[in-house]
């Protein structure tokens, strides 16, 4: 599976327009600004994009634990996305290789993460960010938080269930997890499939 990162786009974007298809076994990921425009309107130009169409004949839906969907029209190939934001940031994951969940988190001053790993990771998970030392535990903490949040998001689980969960142990061949510094966060991605590893 190959993990493609990209810029944002909006509506007058020569990037998008030009972008290679998204081929099964790629993640597109779009780093976006929700002060460029609505984070919806951005959704509906990336789907239509990818799947050919004008952004009025995007269809947005809801599972039954209110993960947003997209209602491909008959005939299409299933496009699986996910978004988050923090603050200003944006991210969206896409994907025709299995389900994917996308976390972004920007670092929040005077947040008391030991407390947070503490309480909500395995304790083994929170021993190994207290070992790491101050600035070293305070990026494996969001490490860790965006890839249980993105795991999360693409088995369509409850957080807390994963939050608890220790990754060594719930992380199986069919996930691929990828986890990025940016410039002042951290964002993942995680990608499940059963019939191929991501």
């Amino acid at each position: 599976m190959k993990l493609l990162v990209l810029a944002a786009p909006d509506k007058r974007s020569k990037q998008i327009e030009d972008f290679a298809p998204l081929e099964p076994g790629e993640v597109h990921v779009w780093l976006a600004s929700l002060k460029r425009q609505a984070g919806h309107s951005q959704l509906c130009v990336l789907l239509a994009r990818y799947l050919g169409v004008t952004p009025r004949r995007i269809r947005l839906g809801r599972e039954s634990n209110g993960k947003p969907i997209l209602i491909s029209p008959a005939g299409e190939p299933p496009l699986c996305f996910s978004v988050s934001h923090s603050r200003d940031r944006v991210l969206y994951a896409l994907t025709r290789g299995g389900e994917v969940g996308v976390d972004v988190e920007l670092f929040r001053p005077g947040l008391d993460w030991r407390g947070l790993a503490d309480r909500f990771f395995a304790p083994e998970e929170a021993l190994r960010l207290r070992r790491a030392g101050p600035s070293g535990g305070r990026a494996g903490f969001y490490r860790m938080w965006t890839q249980k949040e993105a795991m999360a998001k693409a088995d369509g689980a409850n957080l807390l269930d994963w939050l608890g969960a220790d990754l060594s142990e719930r992380t199986t061949p069919e996930w691929r997890v990828w986890s990025w510094r940016l410039p002042a966060g951290v964002a993942s991605v995680a990608c499940r499939s059963a019939e191929t590893a991501c």
